[in-house]
């Protein structure tokens, strides 16, 4: 295990300023939804229902270190197996606002 260090500083407009030990990344959002930018580059969001502890993230894939500029050049051989064509299927926003709606409404009902 190694030692972890993160700050957040909370700022007017729902902007926060998160400081780790891997730099300063910041973030800005309303209850139900949250836009985070990390210091590596990468971005999520973030949709959730306010008081229940449910929530939705998607992340947006940043720049990587650890991939390879040219994929041909991960392999010595030159040779490269065929990898199988995956379709992209997505989380339907129309449930993720949805899910917002019957909380905003369950939670206005309390």
């Amino acid at each position: 295990m190694g030692f972890r260090y993160r700050k957040s500083i909370k700022l007017p407009g729902g902007v926060r300023i998160n400081l780790s030990k891997r730099g300063v990344g910041w973030s800005w959002g309303v209850p139900g939804y949250r836009r985070t930018y990390s210091p590596g580059r990468k971005s999520r969001t973030t949709y959730s229902i306010p008081g229940t502890g449910l929530s939705y993230v998607k992340e947006d894939k940043g720049s990587s270190t650890s991939r390879p500029k040219n994929p041909q050049t991960s392999y010595q051989s030159g040779f490269r197996p065929e990898t199988p064509k995956q379709t992209k299927q997505g989380f339907p926003g129309w449930l993720v606002i949805a899910a917002l709606i019957v909380g905003i409404c369950l939670g206005a009902m309390h």
